[in-house]
Protein backbone atom coordinates (compact mmCIF):
# COMPACT_ATOMS: atom_id res chain seq x y z
CA UNK A 1 0.00 0.00 0.00
CA UNK A 2 2.87 2.12 0.85
CA UNK A 3 4.17 1.73 -2.36
CA UNK A 4 1.38 2.27 -4.57
CA UNK A 5 0.35 5.63 -2.55
CA UNK A 6 3.77 6.63 -3.26
CA UNK A 7 3.83 5.67 -7.08
CA UNK A 8 0.26 4.40 -9.18
CA UNK A 9 3.20 2.75 -11.58
CA UNK A 10 3.70 -0.31 -8.24
CA UNK A 11 0.36 -0.79 -8.92
CA UNK A 12 0.37 -3.98 -11.56
CA UNK A 13 3.21 -5.35 -9.27
CA UNK A 14 2.13 -5.51 -6.04
CA UNK A 15 -1.45 -6.22 -6.91
CA UNK A 16 0.00 -9.58 -9.35
CA UNK A 17 2.76 -10.24 -6.15
CA UNK A 18 0.39 -9.88 -3.59
CA UNK A 19 -2.82 -12.45 -5.17
CA UNK A 20 -0.22 -14.84 -5.49
CA UNK A 21 1.53 -14.69 -1.82
CA UNK A 22 -1.87 -14.79 -0.93
CA UNK A 23 -2.85 -17.38 -2.63
CA UNK A 24 0.22 -19.64 -1.86
CA UNK A 25 -0.45 -19.30 2.03
CA UNK A 26 -4.32 -20.16 1.50
CA UNK A 27 -3.10 -23.39 -0.49
CA UNK A 28 -0.10 -24.53 2.20
CA UNK A 29 -2.18 -23.98 4.61
CA UNK A 30 -5.44 -25.33 3.69
CA UNK A 31 -5.52 -27.63 6.53
CA UNK A 32 -5.74 -24.67 8.83
CA UNK A 33 -8.64 -22.65 6.53
CA UNK A 34 -10.12 -20.92 9.58
CA UNK A 35 -6.99 -19.30 10.57
CA UNK A 36 -5.78 -18.43 7.14
CA UNK A 37 -9.72 -16.72 6.77
CA UNK A 38 -8.98 -14.75 10.36
CA UNK A 39 -5.52 -13.71 9.48
CA UNK A 40 -6.92 -12.32 5.82
CA UNK A 41 -9.70 -10.43 7.68
CA UNK A 42 -7.01 -9.13 9.84
CA UNK A 43 -4.73 -7.95 6.78
CA UNK A 44 -7.68 -6.11 5.16
CA UNK A 45 -8.81 -4.34 8.15
CA UNK A 46 -5.30 -3.19 7.83
CA UNK A 47 -5.58 -2.10 4.38
CA UNK A 48 -8.51 -0.03 4.92
CA UNK A 49 -7.16 2.15 8.19
CA UNK A 50 -4.00 2.62 5.15
CA UNK A 51 -6.06 3.26 2.48
CA UNK A 52 -8.67 5.64 4.58
CA UNK A 53 -6.87 8.74 3.49
CA UNK A 54 -7.21 8.25 -0.32
CA UNK A 55 -11.01 7.50 -0.04
CA UNK A 56 -11.93 10.92 1.92
CA UNK A 57 -9.72 12.78 -0.41
CA UNK A 58 -11.74 10.64 -3.27
CA UNK A 59 -15.29 11.75 -1.25
CA UNK A 60 -14.79 15.34 -0.16
CA UNK A 61 -12.41 16.32 -3.85
CA UNK A 62 -13.47 16.55 -7.35
CA UNK A 63 -12.45 14.91 -8.96
CA UNK A 64 -10.57 12.94 -6.33
CA UNK A 65 -7.51 11.65 -7.00
CA UNK A 66 -8.10 7.89 -7.27
CA UNK A 67 -10.70 9.47 -10.20
CA UNK A 68 -8.05 10.95 -11.74
CA UNK A 69 -5.57 7.53 -11.66
CA UNK A 70 -8.35 6.07 -13.28
CA UNK A 71 -9.28 8.10 -15.85
CA UNK A 72 -5.43 8.90 -16.96
CA UNK A 73 -4.83 5.33 -16.66
CA UNK A 74 -7.49 3.85 -18.48
CA UNK A 75 -7.90 5.83 -21.36
CA UNK A 76 -4.49 7.14 -21.63
CA UNK A 77 -3.87 9.82 -24.59
CA UNK A 78 -0.56 8.84 -25.66
CA UNK A 79 0.40 5.63 -27.47
CA UNK A 80 2.12 2.99 -25.56
CA UNK A 81 6.26 1.99 -25.89
CA UNK A 82 6.57 0.45 -28.91
CA UNK A 83 7.29 -3.39 -28.75
CA UNK A 84 10.77 -3.75 -29.43
CA UNK A 85 11.43 -0.60 -26.85
CA UNK A 86 9.99 -2.50 -24.10
CA UNK A 87 11.73 -5.59 -24.53
CA UNK A 88 14.47 -3.77 -24.23
CA UNK A 89 13.73 -2.25 -21.61
CA UNK A 90 12.78 -5.73 -19.80
CA UNK A 91 16.25 -6.86 -20.81
CA UNK A 92 18.19 -4.21 -19.53
CA UNK A 93 16.78 -3.88 -15.94
CA UNK A 94 16.91 -7.78 -16.05
CA UNK A 95 20.50 -8.00 -16.95
CA UNK A 96 23.30 -9.59 -14.32
CA UNK A 97 24.91 -6.16 -15.56
CA UNK A 98 22.04 -4.15 -15.41
CA UNK A 99 21.08 -0.86 -13.71
CA UNK A 100 20.90 -3.04 -10.03
CA UNK A 101 24.43 -3.40 -9.84
CA UNK A 102 25.62 -0.46 -12.05
CA UNK A 103 23.39 2.21 -11.12
CA UNK A 104 21.08 4.19 -13.25
CA UNK A 105 21.88 3.79 -16.82
CA UNK A 106 19.40 5.55 -20.24
CA UNK A 107 17.66 2.36 -22.26
CA UNK A 108 20.91 0.70 -23.99
CA UNK A 109 20.91 -2.85 -25.26
CA UNK A 110 22.10 -5.51 -22.77
CA UNK A 111 20.81 -8.79 -24.37
CA UNK A 112 24.04 -10.94 -23.14
CA UNK A 113 23.36 -9.83 -19.62
CA UNK A 114 19.98 -10.90 -19.72
CA UNK A 115 20.66 -13.66 -21.04
CA UNK A 116 23.46 -15.14 -18.28
CA UNK A 117 20.83 -13.73 -16.02
CA UNK A 118 17.98 -16.20 -17.37
CA UNK A 119 20.21 -19.00 -17.88
CA UNK A 120 21.31 -18.80 -14.27
CA UNK A 121 17.75 -18.40 -13.41
CA UNK A 122 16.73 -21.45 -15.58
CA UNK A 123 19.17 -23.75 -13.76
CA UNK A 124 18.20 -22.89 -10.21
CA UNK A 125 14.96 -23.93 -10.93
CA UNK A 126 15.80 -26.73 -12.77
CA UNK A 127 18.17 -28.04 -10.00
CA UNK A 128 15.12 -27.59 -7.76
CA UNK A 129 12.35 -29.27 -9.70
CA UNK A 130 14.96 -31.91 -9.43
CA UNK A 131 15.11 -32.13 -6.08
CA UNK A 132 12.15 -31.44 -4.72
CA UNK A 133 13.40 -28.38 -3.25
CA UNK A 134 9.68 -26.54 -2.55
CA UNK A 135 10.93 -24.08 -0.65
CA UNK A 136 12.94 -23.05 -3.53
CA UNK A 137 10.52 -23.11 -6.41
CA UNK A 138 7.52 -21.44 -4.11
CA UNK A 139 10.42 -18.25 -3.90
CA UNK A 140 11.06 -18.91 -7.51
CA UNK A 141 7.49 -19.06 -8.71
CA UNK A 142 6.68 -15.66 -6.87
CA UNK A 143 9.75 -14.29 -8.58
CA UNK A 144 8.05 -15.49 -11.99
CA UNK A 145 4.68 -13.86 -10.81
CA UNK A 146 6.36 -10.59 -9.75
CA UNK A 147 8.63 -10.47 -12.91
CA UNK A 148 6.13 -10.81 -15.11
CA UNK A 149 3.52 -8.42 -13.44
CA UNK A 150 7.11 -5.95 -13.61
CA UNK A 151 7.24 -6.52 -18.01
CA UNK A 152 3.58 -6.07 -18.13
CA UNK A 153 4.21 -2.67 -16.24
CA UNK A 154 6.53 -1.38 -19.02
CA UNK A 155 4.43 -2.61 -21.79
CA UNK A 156 2.15 -0.43 -20.68
CA UNK A 157 3.79 2.53 -20.17
CA UNK A 158 2.68 5.05 -22.35
CA UNK A 159 4.81 8.30 -23.63
CA UNK A 160 7.81 8.85 -23.07
CA UNK A 161 9.86 6.05 -20.88
CA UNK A 162 11.58 7.60 -17.41
CA UNK A 163 14.16 5.27 -16.03
CA UNK A 164 13.42 6.49 -12.58
CA UNK A 165 9.79 5.44 -12.85
CA UNK A 166 10.65 1.41 -13.02
CA UNK A 167 13.55 1.05 -10.57
CA UNK A 168 11.61 -1.63 -8.74
CA UNK A 169 13.04 -3.87 -10.69
CA UNK A 170 16.40 -3.07 -9.45
CA UNK A 171 14.91 -5.24 -6.58
CA UNK A 172 13.68 -7.93 -8.61
CA UNK A 173 16.62 -8.52 -10.25
CA UNK A 174 19.00 -8.58 -7.30
CA UNK A 175 16.14 -11.21 -5.77
CA UNK A 176 16.10 -13.34 -9.02
CA UNK A 177 20.07 -13.12 -9.00
CA UNK A 178 20.44 -13.85 -5.08
CA UNK A 179 17.49 -16.62 -5.21
CA UNK A 180 19.30 -18.56 -8.00
CA UNK A 181 22.69 -18.63 -6.17
CA UNK A 182 21.37 -19.50 -2.87
CA UNK A 183 19.33 -22.34 -4.69
CA UNK A 184 22.56 -23.79 -6.69
CA UNK A 185 24.41 -23.25 -3.25
CA UNK A 186 21.86 -25.57 -1.82
CA UNK A 187 22.34 -28.47 -4.32
CA UNK A 188 25.76 -29.23 -4.47
CA UNK A 189 25.15 -32.63 -5.56
CA UNK A 190 23.31 -31.79 -8.30
CA UNK A 191 24.83 -32.91 -12.10
CA UNK A 192 24.69 -28.58 -12.85
CA UNK A 193 26.15 -27.59 -9.77
CA UNK A 194 29.67 -27.26 -11.18
CA UNK A 195 29.35 -25.50 -14.79
CA UNK A 196 26.23 -23.09 -13.13
CA UNK A 197 28.89 -22.39 -10.23
CA UNK A 198 31.87 -21.07 -12.75
CA UNK A 199 28.84 -19.06 -14.54
CA UNK A 200 27.47 -17.63 -10.98
CA UNK A 201 30.80 -17.01 -9.75
CA UNK A 202 32.05 -14.79 -12.87
CA UNK A 203 28.56 -13.51 -12.86
CA UNK A 204 28.73 -11.87 -9.30
CA UNK A 205 32.36 -10.71 -9.58
CA UNK A 206 31.56 -8.88 -12.48
CA UNK A 207 27.90 -7.41 -10.43
CA UNK A 208 29.89 -6.85 -7.29
CA UNK A 209 32.24 -4.79 -8.92
CA UNK A 210 29.80 -2.42 -10.36
CA UNK A 211 27.80 -2.33 -7.22
CA UNK A 212 31.16 -1.10 -5.33
CA UNK A 213 31.83 1.24 -7.87
CA UNK A 214 27.92 2.52 -8.18
CA UNK A 215 28.16 3.42 -4.47
CA UNK A 216 31.37 4.25 -4.12
CA UNK A 217 30.03 7.33 -6.81
CA UNK A 218 26.75 8.09 -5.02
CA UNK A 219 25.27 11.33 -4.38
CA UNK A 220 22.34 13.08 -3.33
CA UNK A 221 19.70 13.05 -6.08
CA UNK A 222 18.65 16.55 -5.00
CA UNK A 223 21.96 17.99 -3.95
CA UNK A 224 21.89 20.67 -7.43
CA UNK A 225 18.14 22.27 -6.53
CA UNK A 226 19.61 22.20 -2.85
CA UNK A 227 22.65 24.21 -4.03
CA UNK A 228 20.44 26.61 -5.95
CA UNK A 229 17.89 26.97 -3.54
CA UNK A 230 20.93 28.38 -0.83
CA UNK A 231 21.67 30.57 -2.75
CA UNK A 232 18.57 31.78 -3.51
CA UNK A 233 16.33 31.75 -0.22
CA UNK A 234 17.95 34.65 1.64
CA UNK A 235 17.66 37.54 -1.04
CA UNK A 236 14.05 36.68 -2.07
CA UNK A 237 13.40 36.78 1.84
CA UNK A 238 14.74 40.21 1.72
CA UNK A 239 13.37 41.10 -1.10
CA UNK A 240 9.76 40.45 -0.17
CA UNK A 241 10.40 42.27 3.07
CA UNK A 242 11.36 45.26 1.14
CA UNK A 243 8.15 45.07 -1.22
CA UNK A 244 5.56 43.84 1.10
CA UNK A 245 5.73 42.31 4.48
CA UNK A 246 2.97 39.93 4.76
CA UNK A 247 1.89 39.30 1.05
CA UNK A 248 1.43 36.53 -1.06
CA UNK A 249 2.87 35.58 -3.94
CA UNK A 250 2.12 32.97 -6.52
CA UNK A 251 5.39 30.90 -7.49
CA UNK A 252 5.93 30.36 -11.23
CA UNK A 253 8.92 29.03 -13.30
CA UNK A 254 11.33 28.15 -16.52
CA UNK A 255 13.11 25.32 -15.76
CA UNK A 256 14.56 23.56 -18.85
CA UNK A 257 16.34 20.85 -16.99
CA UNK A 258 14.74 20.10 -13.25
CA UNK A 259 11.12 19.67 -13.82
CA UNK A 260 10.63 22.50 -11.94
CA UNK A 261 12.17 21.04 -9.00
CA UNK A 262 13.70 24.75 -7.68
CA UNK A 263 10.63 26.16 -7.86
CA UNK A 264 8.54 23.78 -5.78
CA UNK A 265 11.73 23.86 -3.23
CA UNK A 266 11.36 27.53 -3.42
CA UNK A 267 8.06 27.22 -2.21
CA UNK A 268 8.50 25.23 0.64
CA UNK A 269 11.37 26.52 2.15
CA UNK A 270 9.79 30.08 1.73
CA UNK A 271 6.47 28.47 3.65
CA UNK A 272 9.05 27.25 6.83
CA UNK A 273 10.11 30.88 7.16
CA UNK A 274 6.34 31.50 7.34
CA UNK A 275 6.21 33.24 3.99
CA UNK A 276 2.91 32.34 2.11
CA UNK A 277 3.60 31.21 -1.67
CA UNK A 278 1.37 28.94 -3.51
CA UNK A 279 1.53 27.59 -7.13
CA UNK A 280 -1.13 27.51 -9.85
CA UNK A 281 -3.90 24.47 -9.99
CA UNK A 282 -1.77 22.38 -12.71
CA UNK A 283 0.67 21.66 -9.90
CA UNK A 284 -1.29 21.24 -7.06
CA UNK A 285 -0.68 17.31 -7.49
CA UNK A 286 2.73 18.18 -6.45
CA UNK A 287 2.32 21.21 -4.08
CA UNK A 288 -1.10 19.52 -2.63
CA UNK A 289 -4.17 21.73 -3.18
CA UNK A 290 -4.27 23.87 -0.17
CA UNK A 291 -1.02 25.61 -1.71
CA UNK A 292 -2.99 26.51 -4.81
CA UNK A 293 -3.52 30.77 -5.28
CA UNK A 294 -5.73 32.65 -7.68
CA UNK A 295 -3.27 34.97 -9.11
CA UNK A 296 -6.15 37.91 -8.42
CA UNK A 297 -5.54 37.26 -5.01
CA UNK A 298 -2.11 37.69 -4.89
CA UNK A 299 0.46 40.58 -4.03
CA UNK A 300 2.72 39.32 -6.92
CA UNK A 301 3.99 36.31 -9.12
CA UNK A 302 7.98 34.89 -8.49
CA UNK A 303 9.33 33.90 -11.35
CA UNK A 304 11.63 31.33 -10.93
CA UNK A 305 13.73 31.29 -13.95
CA UNK A 306 17.22 29.38 -15.08
CA UNK A 307 19.20 29.45 -18.36
CA UNK A 308 19.82 31.54 -20.95
CA UNK A 309 15.77 33.38 -20.16
CA UNK A 310 17.21 35.22 -17.00
CA UNK A 311 18.77 37.66 -19.58
CA UNK A 312 14.99 38.42 -21.05
CA UNK A 313 14.03 39.12 -17.30
CA UNK A 314 17.07 41.49 -17.06
CA UNK A 315 15.95 43.20 -20.25
CA UNK A 316 12.38 43.30 -19.08
CA UNK A 317 13.18 45.48 -16.02
CA UNK A 318 11.82 42.97 -13.55
CA UNK A 319 13.46 42.87 -10.38
CA UNK A 320 15.43 40.34 -9.75
CA UNK A 321 15.15 38.86 -5.85
CA UNK A 322 18.80 36.78 -6.03
CA UNK A 323 20.52 34.69 -8.40
CA UNK A 324 22.70 31.46 -7.87
CA UNK A 325 25.44 30.88 -10.23
CA UNK A 326 26.08 26.85 -11.53
CA UNK A 327 29.16 25.21 -13.37
CA UNK A 328 29.14 26.22 -16.51
CA UNK A 329 27.40 23.91 -19.37
CA UNK A 330 28.79 26.56 -22.23
CA UNK A 331 31.02 24.10 -23.93
CA UNK A 332 28.74 21.38 -23.34
CA UNK A 333 25.86 23.05 -24.96
CA UNK A 334 27.33 23.72 -27.84
CA UNK A 335 28.58 19.51 -28.10
CA UNK A 336 25.22 18.69 -27.99
CA UNK A 337 24.08 21.40 -30.83
CA UNK A 338 26.84 20.39 -32.79
CA UNK A 339 25.73 16.25 -32.11
CA UNK A 340 22.32 17.15 -32.96
CA UNK A 341 22.73 18.88 -36.28
CA UNK A 342 25.49 15.80 -37.45
CA UNK A 343 21.75 13.34 -36.67
CA UNK A 344 19.99 15.80 -38.40
CA UNK A 345 17.86 16.85 -35.36
CA UNK A 346 19.05 20.55 -34.90
CA UNK A 347 15.46 21.28 -33.94
CA UNK A 348 16.16 19.48 -30.73
CA UNK A 349 18.65 22.05 -30.10
CA UNK A 350 16.33 24.94 -28.96
CA UNK A 351 14.91 22.29 -26.37
CA UNK A 352 17.49 22.71 -24.38
CA UNK A 353 16.54 26.16 -23.36
CA UNK A 354 12.53 25.23 -22.96
CA UNK A 355 10.60 24.41 -19.83
CA UNK A 356 11.67 21.16 -19.02
CA UNK A 357 12.91 20.31 -22.85
CA UNK A 358 16.34 19.49 -22.16
CA UNK A 359 15.17 16.60 -19.25
CA UNK A 360 12.27 15.92 -22.17
CA UNK A 361 14.78 14.90 -24.56
CA UNK A 362 15.81 11.81 -22.34
CA UNK A 363 12.60 10.28 -22.86
CA UNK A 364 11.45 11.24 -26.27
CA UNK A 365 11.04 8.30 -28.82
CA UNK A 366 12.52 6.98 -30.87
CA UNK A 367 15.47 7.95 -28.58
CA UNK A 368 18.56 9.63 -29.34
CA UNK A 369 21.62 8.09 -29.63
CA UNK A 370 24.23 6.53 -26.57
CA UNK A 371 26.62 9.51 -26.66
CA UNK A 372 23.75 12.16 -27.08
CA UNK A 373 21.68 11.03 -24.80
CA UNK A 374 24.30 10.80 -22.14
CA UNK A 375 25.37 14.05 -22.86
CA UNK A 376 21.93 15.47 -22.12
CA UNK A 377 22.17 13.69 -19.02
CA UNK A 378 24.91 15.14 -18.09
CA UNK A 379 23.74 18.60 -19.31
CA UNK A 380 20.50 18.33 -16.72
CA UNK A 381 22.61 17.15 -13.68
CA UNK A 382 24.90 20.44 -14.23
CA UNK A 383 21.53 22.72 -13.65
CA UNK A 384 21.60 25.86 -14.57
CA UNK A 385 22.29 29.68 -13.49
CA UNK A 386 19.00 31.07 -11.62
CA UNK A 387 17.31 33.86 -10.67
CA UNK A 388 14.07 34.73 -8.99
CA UNK A 389 12.17 37.44 -10.58
CA UNK A 390 9.02 39.45 -8.87
CA UNK A 391 6.58 40.09 -11.46
CA UNK A 392 3.02 41.81 -11.41
CA UNK A 393 0.40 39.41 -11.84
CA UNK A 394 -1.39 39.37 -15.04
CA UNK A 395 2.27 39.76 -16.73
CA UNK A 396 2.17 38.54 -20.38
CA UNK A 397 5.19 36.31 -20.16
CA UNK A 398 5.21 35.01 -23.74
CA UNK A 399 5.81 38.24 -24.80
CA UNK A 400 9.34 38.23 -23.28
CA UNK A 401 12.51 37.58 -25.14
Amino acid sequence: SHCVQCHAGYAVLVAGVGVAATAGVVWVNRAQLRSVVTAIGVSVAAGAVVWLLPVIDQITRTPGNISILVQHFVGPQEAFLPTGTAARIVASELSILGPWSTGPMLLQRNAIGAVITLALWGSAMVVAWRRKDRDALVLHVLLVVAVACGALSVVRIFGGFQEYTIRWFWVLTSLVVATSVWTLLRSRSTPLYRPTGVLVALALVASLIGIAGNTADAELPGQPDSRLLAELVDGTADGLDGADPGGRYLVRWWDPVGLGATGFGLVLEMERQWYSLGVDEPSSAAALPHRVMAEDSVNGVLWVVLGPKIEDFRAAGFPELDHAETARFDELELQLAARLDEIGRADLADALHAPAGSAMLLFINPPLPADIAEMVSEYVSLRLDASVFLVPPFTDIDSIG
